[in-house]
């Protein structure tokens, strides 16, 4: 996944508008504009990978009942 922010207007996304979406579907995003992604939008780079503030503590992961582990 890759976080980017819109800088231009692209049809239904407006400037400054966040969007996580997978790879392909950026390419594919850039490709339809006819447009590099870097023109277009930048990438976001945050401290957490898991986007979470820091004040919630640690990322509780929730586990299947019956795993192993």
């Amino acid at each position: 996944m890759s976080l980017r922010t819109f800088t231009k207007a692209l049809g239904r996304y407006k400037v400054g508008a966040t969007h996580d979406y997978p790879r392909d579907i950026w390419r594919k995003i850039a490709q339809d504009a006819d447009m590099k992604l870097d023109s277009f939008s930048t990438e976001v780079t945050t401290p957490s990978p898991l986007h979470q503030s820091a004040l919630k503590g640690k990322p509780n992961i929730h586990r299947r009942l019956g795993a192993t582990q």
